[in-house]
């Protein structure tokens, strides 16, 4: 009779490893990480809600160009990549803005407005994430969604180099808005008890060591949290 188990055991493990499962059963939360290229976004336009892509802003030409540093630019421009979304079936794009700071941040969000003015984009659509919260804020004031990158490896620090990291947050957060806050997947229980309230995006790309079936614990139980909203899975 237990050998009669075996399967449904088999198959109940395979769906618990399974990121085809979780796109099924949290399909509103799971976007697709790093979708960089038209090609990967056709591929997928239907089957996520949201897509991630990594963009760097050229000042002197003000365009933005698709690439994650340090990988050489692709010569894909944003402006390409909004025609074609605004061409398809509606899908929200959040966008990992690698070198926002003080001297380009007007241009950069005048330019993201207009290239959302030209496809006919709603920046409510757009999530804009960086790594300074304090230059998101004229992005939030403009419409668009907005995510403050927290530092990696929060929950590998010690408790004294912890501490200066979550005062740190916790200043900037009081200084300005943003609409969430993001980061690692690893990070989720700590930064579920620091920040409760704060809604929250992650990512999950590589188990990087941990312990499989406890990192997919912890991916159920964060999808599950009504605080994160996305979880940026590869694809």
């Amino acid at each position: 009779m237990a050998f009669c188990c075996i399967p449904s055991i088999l198959l109940l493990s395979i769906a618990f490893f399974s990121d085809s499962v979780l796109q099924i059963v949290f399909k509103d939360k799971v976007w697709l990480h790093k979708a960089n290229s038209l090609e990967k976004l056709s591929e997928v336009t239907g089957k996520y809600p949201g897509v991630e892509l990594d963009v760097v802003y050229d000042s002197q030409r003000q365009y933005f160009d698709i690439h994650h540093p340090p990988e050489q630019r692709s010569g894909l421009y944003l402006q390409e990549y909004f025609e074609s979304v605004s061409s398809g079936p509606e899908i929200k794009i959040w966008i990992d803005n690698k070198n926002l700071n003080e001297t380009n941040v007007n241009k950069s969000l005048s330019r993201l407005i207009n290239l959302c003015e030209a496809s006919e984009i709603d920046p409510n659509r757009i999530l804009v994430e960086a790594k300074d919260i304090c230059l998101l804020t004229s992005f939030q004031n403009a419409g668009f969604n907005t995510s403050y990158y927290l530092p990696s490896g929060l929950n590998g620090l010690d408790p004294s180099e912890l501490d200066i990291f979550i005062t740190n947050i916790q200043t900037s957060l009081k200084s300005c808005s943003t609409t969430y806050i993001s980061s690692e997947f690893k990070d989720y229980k700590l930064l579920n008890g620091y920040f409760p309230n704060q809604k929250k995006l992650f990512w999950f790309t590589a188990y990087g060591g941990m312990n499989k079936l406890k990192a997919r614990l912890l991916i159920f139980k964060l999808l599950r949290d009504e605080k994160v909203e996305i979880l940026l899975m590869r694809d």
